[in-house]
């Protein structure tokens, strides 16, 4: 507990008002206007089992229980970092266990990091395409024409073979 109506689970000082508590635990519209994150995410999360069932207040709204905070915490965060829902379910699973979660987490970072250099590679490769493009295009000149002369006139490097359309 830190000041007064402010709370702090897994690092992150939240400052939940009295009034936005209820029911023990904090009502899903304050989560989206604090954090962005919807209440038909969070029904989405609860469904796939990534937040255990939440109870309801007297008005039959879900409310999270300050136990169910850090849980969302990380989801949320995992999430900010273009975790999947899959990927963030094996770090739940393996955390539901009481088995060491770091392993498991350093795996999923791992494979994410290569997919991202992968998509690097073939982004700066792209760019270099398009700046050889570019150059064609400033080459050609202007043209009137239905289709762009450095488009169709630029060198196909084998990637494209499925698109090729023959005009017989």
């Amino acid at each position: 507990m830190g000041r007064q109506g402010e709370k702090v689970d897994a690092g992150v000082r939240m400052s939940i008002p009295a009034i936005e508590r209820g029911d023990g635990g904090l009502r899903i519209d304050h989560l989206r206007r604090k954090f962005g994150v919807s209440s038909r995410a969070i029904r989405y999360y609860e469904e796939l089992g990534l937040l255990p069932p939440l109870p309801r207040n007297e008005a039959g709204y879900r409310v999270i229980p300050e136990k169910v905070l850090p849980r969302l915490t990380l989801l949320l965060r995992a999430r900010s970092l273009g975790f999947s829902l899959r990927e963030i379910g094996e770090i739940l699973q393996v955390a539901d266990t009481g088995a060491e979660v770091c392993p498991t987490t350093l795996e999923v970072i791992r494979k994410k990091r290569a997919v991202l250099r992968e998509k690097i590679r073939q982004l700066e490769e792209l760019d270099i395409q398009l700046q050889e493009m570019e150059a064609l295009c400033q080459q050609k000149g202007k043209k009137t024409g239905k289709i762009c002369p450095a488009i169709m006139e630029y060198p196909d490097k084998g990637e494209n073979q499925k698109m090729k359309v023959s005009a017989k």
